[in-house]
């Protein structure tokens, strides 16, 4: 039920659907603690669980909690108004590209392989790799998110080519050739060190010219601004 940092926008989306008392804890983006979101029946509620210093516990209303397993297991068990019945659906992920673990607090996966999602912190997702059993953090741009499982869409990427002018638009379980027209779903601002990486602001239209097996893609921007974006920051559009 812990998804890490995960935007209030993603987590109406995955809460919005599901049957009332689906549950799910996330980092606080504005203060030190967690938000408790929960499905009622008039909509997606929010709960601050703030972390008190002084007695090292973990305060929920008037109550004081251990830890947030303490908190989270009294409300599955309680009769009160808010109970919490399940944990919200985490997705399922496949690779694009084989990833190579550089230490044992990475998990290595291979193109087309499935892996569940467990939480997220930046750029790096921790999920469990169906092949080895293991878990680990991966690069989310190396991932692509496809929800309930399909094996259709296995088969496809799995048969995939390694020519760059192809890449599987995983949200439709179809292939597109480039170029395409990308239209910017997640806002990012590289570093100035990243040479040759564009800032992207959501809503923004880009042409994408080519694949990269790193998980970017060569785009050029209606100013004649070319640069890398990665993928998954992308919603490729049918021209």
């Amino acid at each position: 039920w812990y998804f890490g940092e995960l935007s209030r926008e993603k987590t109406n989306e995955l809460l919005l659907d599901q049957p009332v008392g689906t549950f799910l804890v996330r980092d606080s983006t504005t203060h030190s603690g967690f938000v408790l979101t929960v499905k009622e029946s008039d909509g997606v509620k929010r709960f601050l669980i703030p972390f008190m210093p002084m007695s090292q516990k973990f305060r929920f209303g008037e109550s004081l909690y251990d830890s947030l397993d303490d908190l989270i297991r009294h409300y599955m068990n309680s009769k009160s108004a808010m109970r919490l019945t399940q944990p919200a659906p985490k997705d399922v992920y496949l690779g694009l590209y084989n990833f190579q673990a550089k230490d044992d607090t990475e998990v290595s996966f291979s193109r087309a392989e499935r892996l569940y999602f467990i939480r997220q912190k930046g750029q790096w997702m921790l999920c469990k790799a169906e092949s080895s059993g293991q878990i680990g953090w991966v690069p989310v741009n190396y991932v692509q998110e496809v929800g309930p499982f399909s094996p259709e869409l296995h088969a496809r990427l799995s048969g995939q080519n390694d020519q760059a002018c192809v890449v599987s638009d995983c949200r439709k379980g179809k292939f597109l050739s480039l170029p395409k027209t990308g239209k910017v779903i997640r806002a990012r601002n590289p570093s100035a060190f990243l040479e040759g990486h564009l800032k992207i602001q959501v809503g923004e239209l880009l042409r994408v010219y080519k694949v990269l097996q790193d998980g970017f893609c060569e785009v050029w921007r209606e100013d004649q601004v070319s640069g890398l974006v990665p993928i998954n920051y992308l919603e490729l559009l049918d021209d």
